[in-house]
């Protein structure tokens, strides 16, 4: 998954962070909303990593629907040469349609997994930002203090 990114922007007012990206399949919105009870640790870098990984989400999820096609596409045409009266499935031929079918089918399993994990990952590092962001700080200010002596 390539992308690149076109424009990132938080405001600070409304807490929103928006992230554009371009890829080979078209241009990905991603957006992020802070919560009212996360504004004491609100982070433009934090939002806007956010919305980029939604944007990947929606990219990832429009790969996924164009896998989909060429898996259904290619099960479809061996389910026509079935048919046929004299098919033969030990024909070079159809058994190439047949592992193009079983390579394309594991791509899209791989990336059906892949958005799992994207989307999983998004929701444990939302959960956890608070904690990570209180050990950060109380690392600095231990550091501080060790300096300081």
């Amino acid at each position: 998954m390539k992308w690149t990114l076109v424009s990132s922007n938080y405001d600070a007012e409304t807490g929103i962070s928006k992230v554009i990206i371009n890829t080979e399949l078209g241009t990905f919105e991603g957006t992020s909303k802070l919560h009212d009870e996360d504004k004491d640790i609100q982070s433009k870098y934090t939002g806007c990593r956010y919305a980029e990984m939604r944007a990947a989400a929606k990219y990832l999820k429009r790969k996924i629907k164009n896998q989909k096609i060429k898996v259904d596409t290619l099960k479809n045409l061996i389910s026509n040469l079935e048919r046929l009266a004299d098919y033969d499935k030990d024909v070079l031929e159809a058994r190439f349609v047949r592992k193009n079918y079983f390579l394309e089918l594991s791509k899209y399993n791989a990336m059906k997994t892949m958005l799992v994990k994207l989307e999983e990952t998004i929701l444990q590092n939302m959960e956890n930002y608070r904690k990570e962001y209180e050990n950060f700080q109380n690392k600095i200010t231990k550091k501080e203090s060790t300096t300081e002596e």
